[in-house]
């Protein structure tokens, strides 16, 4: 495991520091579609997102890679899972008692706060399995 996790640390430090174009715009094309998809409120926003992003083509060697390479993406991540963390102490300090009340103010904040991330894991499913070359 821990030959693993160096070997993918210095996969991430060759893409990060590479001065390939298309890595570049791989990185820049997943950031930019995270952010629209982090910041849309309605569904027809959403599709227009997913119907108007292109799909870069994700070599089999870069799939799982964005957790290492989009540092944008996996900060908007932390603080997502930080605000759920706090989200979920408030509501056991002072929600309702009900089991069934809390789980449900459970489950609506935590599908509030992954759905950016749940749209972006099916972008770039989309974009691994139906990406363009040389974009």
């Amino acid at each position: 495991m821990k030959y693993f996790k160096i070997e993918t640390s210095n996969h991430a430090r060759r893409i990060l520091h590479s001065k390939d174009p298309a890595l570049q715009g791989w990185i820049d094309t997943l950031q930019r579609t995270f952010y629209r998809l982090a910041n849309a409120r309605a569904v027809t926003e959403i599709h227009d997102i997913m119907d108007t992003s292109r799909l870069p083509y994700l070599d089999p060697c870069l799939i799982g890679m964005d957790k290492w390479v989009l540092r944008g993406v996996v900060q908007d991540k932390i603080q997502r899972r930080k605000a759920l963390m706090k989200n979920m102490h408030h509501h056991d300090e002072s929600g309702p008692s009900s089991l069934d009340a809390r789980a449900k103010l459970l489950r609506k904040s935590s599908r509030e706060h992954s759905r950016p991330s749940r749209l972006f894991a099916h972008h770039t499913a989309l974009a691994a399995m139906y990406g363009t070359r040389g974009q």
